[in-house]
């Protein structure tokens, strides 16, 4: 996971905006509630 991210993080930020509509087209908030 964190050699995933690390890769996620040299990309474009269009190229991370397809990926998350492609996963999450609502865009859900997966981290809504948590303590963070």
């Amino acid at each position: 996971a964190i050699q995933r991210e690390k890769s996620l993080k040299r990309w474009p930020r269009q190229w991370k905006i397809e990926l998350i509509e492609k996963t999450n087209p609502e865009w859900f908030e997966l981290f809504r509630g948590t303590e963070w």
